[in-house]
């Protein structure tokens, strides 16, 4: 399954992000981290189903994750 990363809006309790995460395994994701930096996640989740979220109240964005390297 692809990886992703989702930004909650920061306004956003860790309750309201605990059941986020609830409803996205419900969904067939798989929650692989929890980011301390900023309110968010990485999440392996079926691509047809990032949809489903794209436009959740709580989520300010999902994007592909992916390696990042210096020159």
């Amino acid at each position: 399954m692809p990886s992703f990363i989702v930004k909650c809006h920061e306004g956003v309790s860790d309750d309201q992000i605990q059941t986020l995460k609830k409803q996205i395994e419900e969904q067939g994701g798989n929650i692989t981290q929890d980011f301390s930096i900023i309110k968010g996640f990485g999440v392996e989740f079926p691509e047809d189903r990032v949809s489903m979220f794209a436009n959740h109240e709580h989520i300010e964005f999902i994007e592909a994750d992916g390696e990042v390297t210096t020159q």
